[in-house]
């Protein structure tokens, strides 16, 4: 029996015998349970047997994953996706050792929506999935792999902007894990010195992670938490402020990694809420955590739900991030579909009050949004 549904059990036993001891404490003369204690036991029941029957479900899910790789050949879709369903599932170890076979057994198979091949874009998930769960030095190794392999292979496309994700990560295990920001501060370095990519949109994307690593080279490499008081540098130069976040999620597996939208209804919403929402409460990764914030934003946004969205963007204007920025404008658009122009305009004054480097931009969109000049 695994430790997890060990706890919960104890956890059920629990809550029946405080419930009973309820029961009997008020049942003094040996007659029926009172209603308070009636209602308290159906309460408790009705938590505790759809919680059995979810972990006992997840375990036979698990189960049926086991029996499916162990299978001498796993096509690939079913690989990806069983290792997604084992992260999701509570089971990183288990989502890991999957990836692992996939990438030594497809090395140069590319996966859906993705130009990588699973030898590089395999070892991201790998990355990822060992981050959150706690193991660092799993992590950083497949970081390295593949930075060697981008050395080896200078004709991968977009290989700055590969790299600068893994020195990203790298600089955050050195801070978040070791507590090591010298360690940071020279992987931030290596970063910024990374040559620019010839292609105009693997530039346009590399732009935002030179901004990104010169914000945290002057926040002191510290990931966790960035002073406040540093200046950010101007906004991401991409057309779509929404694109470059979106497609690093989807290359480091945190929008749904293994395919398994594409057999579930509403296009997979489920899976690509579920695993950003495990993200942002795991703690594991301020990065990820972040990303998750603006991409939920970002999805309820696109669904034409700016209030659900605002409290996703609002959280990210809340910190330090190096998307905090963008959170308190796409909180002002928000602001503003929802048919509350003064909220807006305040948003809009306190991105230019806290990040004076976006002073521009907020001014602008005031402008083209409500007329005018910025108010003072």
């Amino acid at each position: 029996m695994n430790m997890q549904r060990l706890r919960f059990l104890m956890t059920v036993a629990l809550v029946a015998i405080v419930c009973r001891g309820s029961t009997r404490a008020q049942d003094v003369g040996g007659g029926k349970p009172s209603a308070d204690a009636a209602r308290a036991w159906e309460a408790a029941k009705a938590v505790a047997l759809p919680a059995t029957q979810a972990i006992d479900k997840s375990q036979q899910t698990l189960e049926e994953i086991d029996r499916i790789i162990s299978q001498e050949n796993v096509p690939l879709n079913i690989a990806l996706a069983s290792a997604e369903a084992a992260f999701l599932l509570g089971a990183p170890s288990k989502a890991i050792s999957i990836m692992e076979r996939a990438t030594r057994q497809y090395p140069t198979e590319k996966p859906p929506v993705v130009i990588y091949p699973l030898s590089i874009i395999g070892k991201f998930w790998i990355g990822t999935f060992a981050r959150h769960a706690g193991d660092a030095t799993r992590a950083e190794a497949a970081y390295r792999d593949i930075l060697s392999e981008l050395k080896a292979k200078p004709e991968v496309k977009g290989a700055s902007v590969l790299a600068a994700m893994c020195y990203l990560y790298l600089a955050e295990i050195e801070t978040h894990f070791r507590n090591r920001p010298d360690k940071a501060v020279a992987l931030l370095r290596e970063l910024a010195a990374l040559p620019r990519p010839k292609q105009r949109s693997y530039d346009k994307m590399f732009g935002m992670y030179l901004c990104w690593g010169q914000y945290l080279l002057r926040a002191n490499g510290s990931l966790a938490h960035p002073d406040s008081s540093v200046p950010t540098v101007p906004e991401p130069p991409c057309q779509d402020w929404g694109y470059s976040p979106m497609i690093h999620g989807v290359l480091i597996g945190l929008c749904d990694a293994g395919g398994l939208a594409i057999f579930c209804d509403n296009a997979g919403t489920p899976f690509f809420s579920r695993s950003l929402q495990m993200v942002i409460e795991s703690r594991a990764s301020p990065i990820d955590a972040c990303l998750a914030q603006f991409l939920l934003g970002y999805e309820l946004e696109r669904k034409k739900k700016p209030a659900m969205a605002r409290k996703y963007y609002n959280k990210l204007f809340e910190g330090n991030s190096f998307f905090a920025p963008s959170g308190g404008i796409a909180m002002a658009r928000c602001l503003k579909d929802e048919g509350k122009p003064e909220e807006s305009k305040r948003a809009l004054q306190e991105v230019a009050r806290r990040f004076p480097a976006h002073k521009d931009l907020a001014e602008r969109l005031q402008r083209e949004w409500f007329g005018g000049t910025q108010s003072q």
